[in-house]
């Protein structure tokens, strides 16, 4: 069974880790508790998600918690196979039952006292689901050409990244079939709408690749982790497992795996999938920065601002709340439609006649602290023009600065009385004219 433990916020959660189920997502947990709960029965539990969120895992874990389990974990793809072979494949066949036929068991009787995992139940063809029908019904059979029937005791898990419901209402999937397998739905969340687990995964799986070649261990460096939660993973942790696989060599004389060795994971994988590689340019610009950027032309609905960025609608939400509640950009429901804009930011001004002498003091130090012709001058004068200034982010994004580097620029800057902030910590700090 899985131990207890204790979140950050003092919540008691269990800990799955040892079935090789990894996570803290609320999600996830709630799901894997359904799991827990209906393992001892005989209920047929039908696992849904996108490929790569693993499925099979759970099933797994379905298996082992059964009270005595005394058979084998047995699995099919039942997309792999044609209709005939897959009917043999899971119900044997007798002697003599066509040309060159020999006598052979089935998955069906060799997972007796265990379990039958079937995967991608949504490719199997009409015929066999007639068979595996009334198998769920009686839990008899009989092998491809043989006349007796047998029963066997075997707990049926099923797995699919298909809507069956909707193959149903288009004749691909038999309705009783579906009410057969559904008897227990438990969804896998995407990879990306799991939050901090893809770091966490991340680095399971690098410690994992050291030690199974004596490396010392290597650590993500901060740009790397914000790629990693950035990213859309359309793939899931089957495919963060291989970007971190191919990343992690790289630089394991470093010890530190970096942005660079992350983005070109991605960009070798795209490329072999037929994708378009993430821009440099876009990848590499903070999400406050990214929201701000398309808010700065207007406001647009949670669906047009979601849909720019590929965000799924929960990771969206979840996203887009700290810049809400920290000043940065309001939200405003009219109707059913909720709109995003820019929050209006104040900005403290002297007594009257104070500003427009700031403007040439703000103009004259950008160019001293930058030095005369040094692009910064140029994009410092900009930014403070801007009504309610300037984020970190944006200047980064402008000048091409690391985040670290323009810290420290904007700090001298605040230092030697170029500029001035509003004192507020993270992304919601913003620099103007002092």
């Amino acid at each position: 069974m899985p131990e207890p433990s204790a979140t950050a916020q003092g919540e008691v959660q269990e800990d799955w880790s040892s079935h090789g189920i990894l996570g803290t997502c609320r999600v996830l947990l709630h799901e894997m508790d359904r799991v827990r709960k209906v393992a001892p029965t005989k209920l047929t539990i039908l696992i849904v998600g996108p490929s790569g969120t693993g499925k099979e895992n759970v099933a797994r874990v379905a298996h082992k918690l059964r009270p005595r389990p005394r058979g084998p974990f047995v699995a099919v793809n039942c997309g792999a196979l044609p209709a005939n072979l897959l009917e043999s494949e899971l119900f044997g066949v007798t002697r003599g039952a066509f040309t060159s036929a020999v006598t052979r068991q089935g998955l069906v009787e060799l997972a007796h006292g265990g379990t039958l995992f079937l995967d991608e139940i949504g490719e199997m063809p009409l015929e066999v689901q007639v068979k595996l029908l009334r198998f769920l019904q009686e839990r008899r059979f009989r092998s491809v050409g043989g006349g007796v029937e047998r029963k066997v005791d075997v707990r049926i898990v099923v797995a699919t990244n298909k809507p069956i419901k909707k193959m149903v209402a288009e004749g691909t999937f038999r309705e009783d079939l579906f009410y057969r397998i559904a008897q227990v739905p438990v969804f896998m969340p995407p990879l990306a709408e799991r939050g901090e687990d893809v770091i966490l995964l991340a680095e399971h799986f690098m410690e994992a690749m050291a030690a199974t070649v004596e490396w010392e261990e290597p650590r993500l460096s901060r740009d790397a982790k914000d790629l990693l939660r950035g990213y859309d993973w359309p793939g899931n942790v089957r495919q963060l497992k291989n970007i971190i696989e191919q990343a992690v060599p790289l630089r394991i004389n470093e010890k530190v795996v970096g942005y660079a060795d992350i983005k070109e994971a991605l960009d070798r994988e795209d490329r072999l999938e037929g994708r378009e590689p993430v821009s440099m340019a876009v990848a590499d610009v903070p999400f406050d920065v990214r929201v701000v950027q398309l808010l700065g032309a207007g406001e647009l609905t949670f669906k047009e601002l979601r849909t720019a960025m590929k965000l799924g609608r929960q990771t969206a939400r979840r996203r887009l709340q700290p810049l809400v509640d920290t000043g940065i950009i309001e939200d405003e429901r009219r109707g059913t439609v909720l709109y995003f804009r820019l929050a209006v930011v104040e900005v403290n001004q002297g007594a009257d006649g104070v500003v427009e002498q700031d403007e040439a003091v703000g103009e004259q130090s950008a160019e001293t602290v930058a030095g005369e012709g040094d692009p910064f001058a140029e994009v410092l004068r900009e930014l403070v023009s801007q009504p309610g200034g300037f984020a970190k982010g944006e200047f980064c994004v402008r000048t091409g600065m690391a985040s670290r580097t323009a810290g420290r620029k904007l700090k001298a800057w605040c230092e030697d009385g170029t500029l001035a902030s509003n004192g507020k910590g993270g992304a919601a700090r913003r620099y103007h004219r002092r």
